[in-house]
C-alpha cells in the first residue's frame, strides 16, 4: 500500500468497510483531518492489545500504526503482541523503554528502525537499518544477525564499555555498517577500540564518538594514529549556574519514549502566551510549536548521535514569584531524525 496517496488510502477504506472494519472510518478520519479519538478508545484492544494507553505513544497512518513507542508494558507483553495486530503491518520505527521487553523482534519483517533502552534480547532483526542502544550490559550486540543495518547508535555503562568495544570484533553486520555513534562514558576504554579489526581495517571511516570535554582531552595518540579517519564531536553541555541553588529540576530528563509526544508532524505551529499578577503562582508561558528545527536553540542537539536534525516543541516559562525573584524554564521535546530518539531537555534558573 502505498501509505502517501490519499486516494489509496480512501480505496483502502471502501474495502475495509465493506468488510465491517472500523479502520475505515480512522482512515477517512485521518484523510480529512477529523479527530478519531474516541475511535481508538472504542477499538484499542483490537488495535493496540494489553498496552496501556497511557504507557504507548502511536503515530498513526492512513489506518495503520507507523511508529510506536513503549514506555512501560505488563508482564508477559513481547513486541510480538504489538506486531501480530492487523494495525501493525506497516510499522517501521519501536521505541522500548527500560524494562520492556524485546524478545520477538526475529518476526517484524517491516521494522527499519529500532530504538532500545533495555537489554536486546532478540538475535536477528532482518529489517533493521537503524539500530539506537543504550546497554547496561554488551548483551547480544556482537552476535546479532542484521544484514541491514546501517547505522548503528551506542551507550553503554561506564563499568562495561571496554568489554562492549572488544566483543564486537566478532560481529557480522560490519560488511553493511555505514555509521557507528558512540556516546562515551569511560574515557579509560577508547583504548580497547583499536583491538576492533573491522574498525582498523577501514581506518575508523563512519564512527562518531561523541563525548564530553573531560573524555575529549583523554583521546590517546595511538587511537588517533589507528583511526585517523574517525570523527570526535564534543557535546554541548548545559551551564550550570553559578548559584547552586539558583537550579530547578534536571538538566536532562530521564531519555525514554514516554518523555515526548510522537505527534510534532501532526500539530500546527502555534505561540500561547498569559499575563498575571507580578506576585502570581500562576507561569507566564511561550510555546512554539510543530515545524520548529530545533537545532538553533542551544542544547537540543541529540545527545545520542550529535545530529541537529530535530523536530518538537521548545518552549519558555517563566513563574513571577515576587518583584525580586523570577524563574524562567526552557524545555526541549523532540525527536532525532537521524538515530529515532525520542526525548527531552529542561533548563531552570531563577533570577
Amino acid at each position: 500500500m502505498n501509505l502517501e496517496s490519499n486516494e489509496a488510502a480512501l480505496v483502502l477504506a471502501d474495502e475495509w468497510e465493506e468488510q465491517g472494519d472500523p479502520r475505515a472510518e480512522l482512515t477517512r478520519a485521518q484523510v480529512n483531518g477529523l479527530a478519531y479519538d474516541e475511535l481508538l478508545r472504542a477499538n484499542w484492544t483490537a488495535w493496540v492489545g494489553a498496552l496501556a494507553p497511557k504507557s504507548v505513544l502511536l503515530r498513526w497512518k492512513w489506518g495503520h500504526l507507523i511508529e510506536a513507542g513503549v514506555g512501560a508494558a505488563p508482564t508477559g507483553w513481547t513486541p510480538d503482541d504489538l506486531l501480530g495486530k492487523p494495525t501493525a503491518e506497516f510499522l517501521s520505527r519501536l521505541a522500548l523503554a527500560a524494562g520492556v521487553s524485546s524478545r520477538g523482534l526475529e518476526r517484524a519483517r517491516g521494522l527499519r528502525h529500532l530504538v532500545c533502552f533495555g537489554a536486546l534480547e532478540s538475535e536477528e532483526l532482518p529489517s533493521v537499518e537503524t539500530l539506537t542502544l543504550d546497554l547496561a550490559k554488551p548483551g547480544l550486540l556482537a552476535s546479532l544477525v542484521a544484514p541491514r543495518l546501517t547505522a548503528l547508535h551506542t551507550r553503554v555503562a561506564a563499568q562495561h564499555e571496554g568489554a562492549f568495544f572488544r566483543s564486537l570484533s566478532r560481529a557480522r553486520w560490519w560488511p553493511a555498517l555505514q555509521t557507528w555513534t558512540h556516546r562515551v562514558t569511560s574515557p579509560e576504554s577508547l583504548t580497547e577500540l583499536i583491538s576492533l579489526e573491522p574498525l582498523v581495517a577501514r581506518r575508523g571511516a563512519g564512527l562518531l564518538l561523541l563525548c564530553d570535554a573531560r573524555v575529549l582531552t583523554a583521546i590517546p595518540l595511538e587511537l588517533q594514529r589507528a583511526l585517523p579517519l574517525a570523527k570526535v564531536t564534543l557535546l554541548p553541555t548545559p551551564e550550570q549556574p553559578r548559584d547552586p541553588e539558583d537550579f530547578h529540576g534536571p538538566m536532562l530528563t530521564h531519555a525514554v519514549p514516554t518523555s515526548a509526544p510522537m505527534d510534532f508532524r501532526s500539530r500546527a505551529a502555534a505561540e500561547r502566551s498569559s499575563t498575571h499578577g507580578i506576585q502570581s503562582d500562576e507561569p507566564v508561558e511561550t510555546t512554539v510549536g510543530s515545524g520548529v528545527p530545533l537545532g538553533q536553540y542551544r542544547f537540543s542537539t541529540c545527545g545520542w548521535c550529535g545530529s541537529a536534525n530535530t523536530l518538537g516543541i521548545y518552549s519558555t516559562t517563566w513563574s513571577l514569584y515576587s518583584q525580586s525573584e523570577t524563574t524562567r524554564y526552557a524545555d526541549w521535546e523532540y525527536e532525532c531524525h537521524d538515530c529515532g530518539l525520542f526525548t527531552g531537555m529542561r533548563r531552570g534558573q531563577t533570577h
